[in-house]
């Protein structure tokens, strides 16, 4: 009697682990250093594969902090930068992945 198997083939891009070494708790936790004001909604910290701003080009960037001051970004390089919130709100990546916080910062009186 012959048993067929499915046999997967996964390849890692730099550095990614195979779905059985991922621990799904740790997914469902926020990303280290993201930090956004108590009232504030929160936002998507997922990566970015480039971002520019004024010269500043961020490769694989994560948005670390959302305040009045403005969106920052962290990419894997330790490279941040701060885009003011009218700015931000005009980004596509940004909007995508912060509209309702920054919203609710630029709706707040300062």
């Amino acid at each position: 009697m012959a048993t067929s198997r499915s046999r997967n083939l996964y390849i890692s891009y730099k550095g990614a682990l195979f779905p059985e070494d991922t621990d799904a708790k740790d997914k469902e936790q926020p990303e280290a250093g993201a930090s956004v004001s108590s009232n504030t909604p929160s936002f998507d910290s997922s990566p970015i594969g480039s971002f520019s701003y004024e010269g500043a080009n961020l490769f694989e960037a994560r948005i670390v902090e959302i305040n009045t001051n403005g969106v920052t970004l962290r990419d894997k390089h330790g490279k941040a930068v701060t885009v003011p919130l009218d700015i931000a709100a005009k980004k596509p990546d940004l909007r995508m992945r912060a509209k309702e916080a920054m919203e609710a910062l630029l709706a707040s009186p300062q």
